[in-house]
């Protein structure tokens, strides 16, 4: 739902108005003496550097490293080339850095920040520089952050009230972002000269997520015209996929020049080929009732081909193999009960120096990272699959088709099967016999196509345990 999208931008937004500093100064002094923080303060070119240590909490997948308190409200993740994690303390109005090898954290206050906090959803580095990027709703400005100098600097805007979002940095050492209120984007060359330029596009289109791909093309996602659309040489060129998607965030370029879009509402994410316009939408697993979306924010490829996300509901870090269809979904452990058990897990990057994934938690003060080499203990297999790929299956209009399941698991914790469509419009229901079990078991899933189009979907089967869910993805064809 793109108001789902609007509305928590905008929330988080007007919250930072709302803080008792005070309260927050007694809750930090109270938790930095609980967990035996030490602070530094170093004047380093005019900038003071809060330096603390953070003992990480610890588990099978998931390591969450906590920062001064549970609401200092991290957000926007990039990760250098030294493998140093950098994100903004929105409360704090403060860029900080983590170094995972001993746990230590550097705060660096943002200078002339309003009181009313900062709001940035975008961040990179720019290594060859050693430089951090990032955007910044309160000034309405692109800051700059200079790794060994430590000193800021502003870019402010053109456009009053832009809301600058996300940020993506091409090979030449230009910054380019997107101005989500503004229907812009803007770059800022090696030079250090900002342009703004509007898309030519009616309508509040809201272009949110941005990257470049290797031959320099920018492409962004268009949230409030369910479109994504690219620049290329002082031209726009855009991608009507109305019916198709619905309020896309994130958005990355593989190494074959697909784009990935993350479909926020329907819990879909999606892989678009510009030069054939094919197009395919693959759901996540969706969390039961109250959330009843996953909501997935911000994508990434890695060095493999493998598609990385971030669920906002789901509170989950997701990786799509896209040639097999295997998908494995980390929940995080934790859990913020005023905001609907959910860590807020916002934002999301993944590591240049070793390929783990970062993740921000809005709610709980904290940034993790999930360690992906770790054996899963948990598979999913489809019986007599006829290859390694995405399995096919054709199904009559209004008729079904049943598959042989071989659910592997190391321990006996409960484990439910599920099916979950991915298109926007549906139609296709699902039976298991059994639908769950604890340890290995099998199962026969019955998919029913009675109200169905004719048409290609993709289905995803999730097999799902208290802290992972496996996931086999099958092309469904419906004639």
């Amino acid at each position: 739902m793109r108001n789902e999208f609007h509305r928590c931008v905008g929330d988080l937004a007007r919250s930072k108005r709302t803080i008792i500093y005070l309260a927050i100064a007694v809750i930090i002094i109270i938790v930095a003496s609980s967990l035996g923080y030490y602070y530094l303060y170093a004047a380093r070119a005019g900038t003071i550097a809060v330096i603390y240590q953070s003992s990480p909490q610890t588990g099978r997948f998931v390591s969450v490293y906590p920062t001064q308190s549970n609401e200092t409200s991290p957000n926007a993740i990039a990760v250098d080339s030294h493998g140093n994690v950098w994100f903004t303390l929105e409360n704090e109005s403060k860029l900080a850095e983590l170094i995972p090898s001993n746990g230590t954290i550097h705060e660096y206050n943002i200078p002339g920040a309003g009181s009313g906090g900062t709001v940035t959803w975008g961040i990179a580095v720019e290594n060859s520089k050693n430089l951090v990027w990032f955007t910044e709703q309160e000034s309405n400005a692109v800051w700059s952050f200079d790794m060994t100098k430590y000193t800021f600097k502003k870019y402010p805007l053109h456009t009053t009230n832009a809301l600058p979002f996300d940020i993506a940095l091409d090979a030449s050492g230009n910054v380019w972002f997107t101005e989500l209120y503004a229907n812009k984007i803007g770059e800022i060359s090696s030079s250090g000269r900002l342009t703004e330029t509007s898309i030519p596009m009616p309508g509040d289109i809201e272009p949110a997520g941005i990257a470049v791909d290797s031959a320099g093309k920018v492409w962004f996602t268009l949230a409030g015209a369910n479109s994504i659309g690219s620049f290329y040489q002082g031209s726009f060129e855009y991608f009507n996929l109305s019916g198709q998607i619905y309020s896309p965030v994130g958005i990355a370029v593989d190494k074959n020049e697909n784009v990935w879009i993350t479909q926020h509402g329907p819990s879909l994410i999606s892989e678009f080929n510009p030069s054939t316009n094919s197009f395919r939408s693959i759901s996540t697993s969706v969390p039961p009732p109250p959330l009843n979306a996953s909501l997935p924010y911000f994508v990434y490829v890695d060095s493999q081909g493998r598609v990385w996300i971030n669920e906002h509901y789901g509170n989950s870090i997701a990786v799509l193999d896209p040639e097999t269809g295997n998908m494995t979904e980390y929940k995080v452990p934790t859990h913020h009960t005023l905001a609907g058990d959910i860590s807020g897990m916002l934002t999301m990057e993944i590591s240049p120096y070793n390929g783990d994934p970062w993740f921000t938690e809005f709610f709980s003060g904290s940034v993790g990272t999930v360690n992906a080499s770790e054996p899963l203990g948990l598979s999913l297999q489809i019986n007599n699959q006829s290859s390694g790929g995405i399995e096919q299956i054709h199904i009559a209009k209004g008729g079904s088709a049943t598959l042989g399941l071989s659910v592997n698991a190391s321990e006996t914790s409960p484990i439910e099967l599920q099916g979950f469509t991915g298109n926007i419009t549906g139609g296709l229901s699902y039976a298991f016999s059994p639908s769950a079990g604890a340890g290995s078991f099998r199962s026969n899933l019955t998919i029913t196509a009675s109200d169905s189009k004719s048409g290609v979907y993709f289905v995803t089967i999730s097999a799902s345990t208290s802290d992972l869910v496996v996931s086999r993805v099958v092309e469904v064809i419906v004639s």
